[in-house]
């Protein structure tokens, strides 16, 4: 869930790979690489619920947040 416009949103995660993976990791404090230079293990929460307000998010791997990462607009 994120937080957009004054309004509670789900992030739509399906296509995700590692870097998308990796990113939300470091966001929530939950890892992000080894000692090893092995990155996260995507994980799926779920299905979300309200209205998605992130979608189609492609990151590179480098960015601070979700948010940051490429995506057409916010819906």
């Amino acid at each position: 869930m994120v937080r957009h416009a004054g309004q509670w949103g789900t992030v739509c995660g399906y296509f995700w790979g590692v870097n998308e993976g990796t990113i939300v990791c470091k966001q929530l404090g939950c890892g992000g690489t080894d000692g090893h230079g092995r990155q996260a293990k995507v994980a799926s929460f779920g299905a979300g619920s309200g209205k998605v307000c992130l979608s189609h998010v492609k990151c590179s791997g480098a960015e601070s947040a979700i948010w940051k990462c490429n995506h057409p607009m916010w819906t």
